[in-house]
């Protein structure tokens, strides 16, 4: 609820964060993750993790994977990946 109120307090649209979805392998097992806050206009992947564990891990590969298929593909722009810990962390990755 914080970092949604502070990318509204930015300006960012980040209500389409279902429309991404980056596959991951957990455990040698394949999932789908659905970013926390994809910024389509900013060409931004926003994370925001506080303890973290062995998934979230995969979560950060499978998203730097993607960022980096998607700007070597490099018809939608280029994207950046940055996982904060505190929404107070979000003028650092928008800056």
């Amino acid at each position: 609820v914080e970092m949604a109120r502070a990318l509204d307090s930015a300006g960012k649209n980040w209500r389409d964060y279902e429309t991404l979805k980056v596959r991951i392998q957990v455990h040698g097992e394949r999932h789908v993750h659905r970013p926390d806050f994809p910024l389509y206009a900013d060409g931004l992947v926003v994370e925001v993790k506080g303890l973290e564990r062995e998934q979230d891990r995969s979560k950060d590969v499978g998203a730097r994977r993607w960022v980096a298929a998607v700007n070597h593909w490099g018809k939608l722009g280029h994207w950046r990946y940055a996982k904060i810990h505190s929404p107070h962390d979000l003028h650092r990755v928008l800056g």
